[in-house]
């Protein structure tokens, strides 16, 4: 899997990227869950639902899972998740969103040319707004529909700020690529397909 720049994929890293099993970080989410229903907000507090732009609601109709905050190529984007590779992070994202998201084991045997890459951050910047699962940055896409390395499966990558860095909210996935090529990051990827399209993006909606 490479590393991309916002509509391609490119990587000098990939190749030495451990991968490590989706239970490495299950204890993160789990707690995530717990600490949203104690506050109450249940998943639009952790990502930041509570308030959709104007510019971005038009995905959110009735009946529709709950879009998620995102970037791409320093815009802010809104997606869902709809289908995991991996049972136990299904149930826990249904937990989350209040919405199913659907076990779908076949995700884990389709071919890596047809994924591409999210990045979720597991520390660094916790944001007032919209966040990503582990309650730090927004998720960061390499590509939007209309681009031609866009796919709505997605293969989950964690970013994680290494102790010597300065953490700062990355935008594009340009910037997630500069600093893992800066050291200032180490990305994993433990192998887990999860189905993300995008709603809407700064050129269009669906």
């Amino acid at each position: 899997m490479s590393t991309p720049t916002s509509g391609t994929e490119h990587d000098d890293h990939s190749a030495d990227r451990p991968r490590t099993p989706w239970s490495w970080w299950t204890p993160w989410l789990t707690a995530l869950v717990a600490a949203a229903l104690v506050i109450g907000g249940g998943s639009y507090a952790i990502y930041g639902l509570g308030a959709v732009p104007a510019s971005m609601s038009g995905a959110m109709h009735e009946g529709m899972p709950p879009p998620v905050t995102g970037y791409y190529a320093d815009e802010p984007i809104r997606f869902l998740h709809t289908e995991a590779s991996d049972a136990e992070v299904a149930d826990l994202l249904t937990d989350m969103m209040d919405s199913p998201v659907v076990h779908v084991p076949a995700l884990a045997d389709t071919p890596d040319p047809l994924h591409g890459p999210v990045y979720v951050f597991i520390n660094g910047i916790e944001p007032d707004g919209a966040a990503g699962p582990f309650g730090f940055q927004p998720d960061v896409f390499a590509s939007v529909p209309g681009d031609d390395a866009y796919t709505p499966l997605r293969s989950v990558h964690l970013v994680e700020w290494r102790p010597s860095a300065e953490p700062r909210t990355l935008t594009s996935a340009d910037a997630v690529a500069a600093a893992e090529r800066a050291g200032e990051v180490a990305i994993t990827e433990p192998g887990i397909v999860v189905t993300m399209p995008v709603v809407d993006w700064p050129d269009g909606q669906r």
